[in-house]
């Protein structure tokens, strides 16, 4: 036979030979698609989850079949031109939340006495008429009502017994609290657009709104926030664009503390007085220097809401060897803030009204070009990086109202650059690499630009039959600045006694970022892990973090100075232990599948070097308790007022038989606890989760405040409890050095209520008389889900769970639950003075994937 060489001939006889194939394919008939789902890899594999099913090669291969668009023939060889169709996959997720919360635990608190205090050599009940703040009044058990008119509570005026009607007096519970609620939904949607040859474009949506009605009365917090982003994949390229969107509301604002007041108010409400009679008329405050918190909450105008948008675009190229990457953010921000108190408060009688409106600009852009000189998956590879970012910030800061006015203005550029080397090897049991480089960093609010910072990692990884030894050292040195954004407004509460605290309105910002030396830090990290069989795993991290010219805002001559306080250090071991018990064999699939891992922490953060004028500085907290700034001390030292010692440091006695105060202040306390054991267990059978986490804090010292004031006003139970001691007889020496043989009356009602035990000390007491143990035990959460999954290839899943969050404590510390702090602020950790409690949460949640 001769060969065929005429192409007309060659096509003309192939295309005879195709034509029932092509006939059946273009028509897709039902015998068609069963040879090509027949003929199809991905057929045989597994289902996966719905993220990677989407993508899998069962559903491309079933959209191509054979189609076969044109036949060429070049030089003797035939060449088939294919269909590749568009195939769009789709995906996303439902979630809505639901739960109550309930107030944790609050100081306890005496309801034996009455408002009042000792007259005349007797105790006395005296109303809010007469401007009483105390509750150092008779028991309650001995008054009565008199059925009169009284303007302070529907029965009338308390009276002896015997002297009334005969209706015997009651206690009232002034608690704010009620049951929050709170509810949230999300939405996310995301496909795919890819032919046989790749990806063409994708995209990606999500939506989610909060709602919460919190545990304070007339509080009320909304959020919204929308995301959408998409990109395309041109030949080498990926660009991309993405927006989002956050707002929300918020019906009491706390970053001047009110919250803080109207809680106070409620503890110091004597147990024979009711907040809830007649307040829609008038503050009808218990006693001098007390708000009704009823009336502070109701219609008080107090609001804020906040905006934030942030757009991008970045494209990303990948040529060879060669990858490069650049990318723009712009973002804008803007926050408002009302605090207003009405006319008629004691804090500010003629009312008060601080408008707060902060508008953040910012820009950034950020490229990178990555260079692979030998490529990652041979036996050395090796890499170059080089990055660069620029942002540009602005921060607007206005205030208006009847407080003092002001406008603050700052704008920063930053410019931070780096370039890194990336060397590792691979062997058969044996793996590592390096990566060094070094990193510049400079900004026009600089005094002068950082100097160059290097930075090294080494890593190595041995993996011999059964278990896998993993070890790694870090060194890093960095420099940062204070966040032109972050408002440092609190640092003015130094300038405030605690128990004055309530008149501080986070009105003054610092003036200026300007001429500042930038933050230094030189961290080192090192880590060896120990992977036994893929089940048990070992990890010991070991860090140093040494800090050079720390920053805080001080106030200075009634303003904000930004001070350089000095360099100071952090110790730390972390030790995690984990084991996972997930079977593989088939049959053992069916049991139970159990993770836990417990970590261990203990750290010491101590002041190494305090820069002139700042040894010993207070940085956090109130002027006669404070967090200091102390060379050679630890940097969550407290200081604060504390018991007169001698030499040997016994205490020294004063001549009426009480404990004297000494001069001034000095360090009393550290916040820093001993060390943090967290334990998170999880069990899996079949379609059921359960998880807990458990959390154990060791040591740490809190000063509480709230309980000290409490005291002074006879609210606190031990108050009510020792109020009626006698012939007590304080330990230590007399101001001659004799031991102390004197007797005292805790509350002697034959002397002024100013001389007895708690009130002789003013409304903070001896800050050091509060300072207690801040230990705990938590069982922060719990959690049981149940797993639907529906149609064979698990292309929808339904996950319903139930949480319950902070459900068991127990705390060395009387006062609130531990985990919130005061002002919001990190700087104020071991400083309790009318800290909201923290909430106990029950709720459940859907979750619908498709």
């Amino acid at each position: 036979m001769q060969p065929i060489t005429n192409s007309l001939t060659m096509r003309a006889l192939y295309i005879l030979m195709l034509f029932p194939v092509l006939a059946t394919a273009q028509d897709k008939t039902p015998a068609y698609l069963r040879l090509i789902r027949q003929d199809t890899v991905g057929a045989q594999q597994p289902a996966g989850d719905p993220s990677n099913l989407r993508f899998s090669p069962y559903r491309l291969k079933l959209k191509q079949g054979s189609e076969i668009r044109r036949i060429q023939v070049v030089d003797s060889t035939i060449h088939f031109d294919r269909f590749h169709p568009y195939t769009l996959s789709l995906g996303g997720s439902y979630l809505i939340t639901a739960g109550i919360r309930r107030a944790g635990r609050q100081p306890a608190l005496q309801t034996k006495y009455a408002q009042g205090s000792a007259s005349g050599g007797s105790l006395r009940w005296q109303g809010a008429e007469t401007g009483e703040p105390f509750s150092y009044g008779p028991a309650i058990s001995t008054l009565e009502f008199n059925g009169l008119p009284y303007p302070y509570d529907g029965n009338g005026r308390l009276v002896p017994k015997g002297t009334g009607n005969g209706m015997p007096a009651r206690t009232y519970d002034n608690g704010i609290f009620r049951t929050g609620t709170a509810i949230g939904h999300r939405l996310t949607a995301d496909g795919l657009l890819q032919t046989a040859r790749g990806r063409i474009a994708s995209f990606s949506l999500e939506a989610e709104q909060e709602a919460e009605a919190l545990v304070i009365p007339q509080n009320s917090n909304h959020h919204n926030r929308f995301m959408a982003a998409a990109s395309v994949y041109p030949r080498f390229w990926t660009l991309g664009a993405g927006f989002m969107y956050s707002g929300g509301r918020q019906s009491n604002p706390n970053r001047h503390g009110f919250l803080q007041h109207v809680y106070r108010q409620s503890l110091l409400s004597p147990p024979t007085f009711d907040l809830r009679h007649g307040i829609t008329a008038t503050n009808n405050a218990p006693g001098t220097g007390m708000d009704n918190p009823w009336f502070l909450l109701a219609d008080n105008g107090q609001y804020a809401w906040y905006h934030n948008k942030s757009a991008n675009v970045m494209a990303q190229g990948k040529m060879g060897k060669f990858t490069v990457e650049a990318d723009q953010i712009y973002s804008s921000g803007d926050d408002t803030n009302a605090a207003i108190w009405k006319a008629g408060s004691v804090v500010f009688p003629g009312g008060q009204s601080l408008y707060r409106n902060q508008r953040d600009r910012s820009w950034q852009f950020r490229s990178e070009a990555h260079f692979e000189a030998i490529a990652s998956y041979q036996t050395v590879g090796l890499q170059f990086r080089l990055n660069y970012t620029f942002n540009d910030d602005k921060t607007r800061i206005a205030y208006q109202g009847n407080a003092p006015a002001g406008l603050y203005e700052y704008q920063r550029s930053t410019h931070q650059a780096a370039a890194t080397t990336h060397l590792q090897f691979k062997g058969y049991e044996l793996n590592g690499g390096l990566d060094a480089g070094v990193e510049m960093y400079g900004s026009n609010t600089l005094a002068k630009r950082a100097p160059l910072l290097p930075f090294f990692k080494g890593f190595v990884k041995w993996d011999p039959d059964g278990v896998v030894f993993e070890a790694s050292l870090s060194h890093r040195r960095s420099a940062a600045e204070k966040n032109i954004s972050e408002s440092l407004a609190a640092g003015g509460l130094l300038a405030y006694e605690s128990y004055n605290s309530a008149a501080f309105t986070a009105g003054t910002e610092v003036p200026a970022f300007d001429g500042q030396s930038a933050i230094r830090k030189s961290e080192w990290i090192g880590k060896l892990t120990v992977n036994i069989e893929h089940k048990l795993r070992l990890g010991v991290t070991l860090l140093q973090l040494q800090t050079k010219g720390d920053v805080a805002a001080i106030p200075l001559n009634g303003a904000l100075a930004l001070r350089t306080l000095g360099n100071h250090t952090r110790e730390g071991l972390d030790i995690e232990i984990s084991y996972n018990h997930n079977p593989y064999d088939y049959w053992e699939k069916r049991k139970p599948v159990t993770y836990h891992t417990l970590t261990f922490s203990t750290w010491q953060h101590l002041v190494t070097k305090a820069y002139p004028g700042s040894n010993e500085l207070p940085v956090a907290g109130f002027r006669d308790v404070y967090k200091i700034f102390a060379e050679g001390y630890a940097i969550d030292a407290i200081a604060g007022s504390y018991r007169l010692r001698d030499g040997a440091g016994r205490m020294v006695i004063g001549e009426d038989g009480f404990p004297l105060r000494g001069p001034g202040t000095r360090i009393i306390a550290n916040a820093k606890p001993d060390f943090v054991f967290t334990l998170n267990n999880g069990v899996k059978y079949r379609n059921i989760r359960l998880e807990t986490v458990l959390e154990w804090q060791k040591g740490g010292d809190v000063w509480n405040g709230t309980v000290a004031t409490l005291d002074y006003y006879g609210r606190s139970a031990q108050s009510g409890e020792m109020r009626e001691v006698t012939d007590y007889v304080f330990p230590g020496v007399t101001l001659s050095g004799h031991p102390n043989k004197q007797a005292v009356r805790f509350y002697d009602p034959q002397q002024p209520v100013e001389d007895n035990r708690w009130v002789r000390y003013g409304p903070g007491g001896v800050a050091e008389n509060y300072i207690e143990d801040n230990s705990f035990l938590n069982l922060r959460k719990a959690a049981i889900s149940y797993d639907w999954i529906f149609i064979q290839y698990k292309l929808c899943k339904v996950t319903f769970s139930l949480f319950a969050e902070n459900i068991f404590l127990w705390q060395a510390y009387s006062g609130s639950a531990p985990g919130l702090e005061l002002y919001d602020q990190s700087r104020f950790s071991g400083l309790d003075y009318f800290r909201l409690p923290s909430n106990r949460q029950y709720g459940g949640s859907l979750h619908l994937q498709f």
